[in-house]
């Protein structure tokens, strides 16, 4: 008879409560598989959605990157030739923190118009000029808000640290170079904490100016 047969809960209807076309009703009750299978689905879910709403207070973000900034430092100016900040700073690891940081930031600060508003043109207007260039005032607008303004000074302090490590390792590294003996760098190193291109140029300053005083004593000699 029909009744042995399993069929979909849409064909059971009809005029009457709980009499179907083909007979009464049947509840049909789902397997175990398929209760685990929506068990480990609602799990999935709600871990997804936990995921989505992490959050970084902006404030707490610009706070933790300048001082988790300040050890490096401090290693590389009072203790330059010490093994653990030699292996500490030869290992690119320790920019994981900044790293993700500045992840969670972009994300909380990130609007429908970003590529917009950072590259802006059009196709269309190709012989009007140059068309999707940065300009000062979408980039402004940009960083209107304090998850922007965070992010920018994570990357900032991010870029500024590596200019640091940059001229760390050419002086004290496993492959420093010979040609900086006698070169000071703490000055440098000072001033690539708040304003890397400054301790750039103050570092090919210094190397130009020691590298001259030898050249006379060797002419002098």
């Amino acid at each position: 008879p029909l009744s042995r047969y399993r069929l979909p809960a849409k064909l059971y209807f009809g005029a009457n409560p709980g009499e179907g076309l083909l007979g009464p009703s049947r509840t049909l009750a789902p397997s175990r598989l398929d209760m685990r299978r929506l068990g480990k689905r609602n799990k999935g879910g709600r871990a997804g959605r936990s995921v989505a709403k992490l959050t970084l207070d902006p404030f707490f973000a610009f706070r933790a990157g300048t001082f988790l900034a300040m050890p490096f430092y401090s290693l590389m100016l009072a203790a330059p030739k010490w093994k653990v900040t030699l292996s500490v700073l030869s290992n690119l690891w320790y920019l994981t923190p900044f790293a993700i940081m500045y992840g969670f930031l972009l994300k909380q600060s990130w609007r429908p118009d970003f590529f917009q508003l950072l590259l802006p043109g059009s196709l269309e207007r190709w012989n009007e000029g140059v068309q999707f260039v940065p300009t000062l005032d979408g980039i402004m607008e940009l960083l209107t808000g304090a998850n922007s303004m965070s992010s920018v000074w994570i990357h900032v302090l991010l870029a500024d640290l590596m200019m640091a490590r940059h001229i760390y390792l050419e002086k004290h590294g496993k492959r420093k170079d010979p040609s900086l003996s006698g070169v000071p760098i703490k000055h440098t190193l000072i001033l690539c904490f708040m304003f890397g291109p400054l301790g750039m140029l103050s570092h090919a300053v210094t190397v130009a100016i020691v590298n001259m005083l030898k050249a006379r004593k060797l002419k002098a000699a």
